[in-house]
């Protein structure tokens, strides 16, 4: 990623281009300003549940409660 900086960073349906959730999330953090916003989109992370076929697809597939929380408890 570059040395700009953005107050709003975006990654819709392409973790998997990081390598998943957490690696997205450090990439992006990078590029925001302070009080800035990052959204993350994936189809998964709509629904309460992630059925167990999917938990391991690309390696990190959290629900929308485990994705909040991961945010949050890295300053998100």
């Amino acid at each position: 990623m570059g040395k700009s900086r953005y107050s709003v960073a975006s990654c819709l349906g392409a973790t998997m281009c990081f390598g998943g959730l957490e690696p997205t999330l450090r990439e992006l953090k990078k590029i925001i300003t302070p009080g800035g916003q990052i959204v993350i989109g994936e189809a998964i992370y709509t629904t309460h549940k992630v059925p167990d076929e999917l938990r391991d697809y690309e390696g990190n597939c959290p629900d929308r409660d485990e994705a909040l929380q991961h945010g949050q408890s890295r300053g998100l």
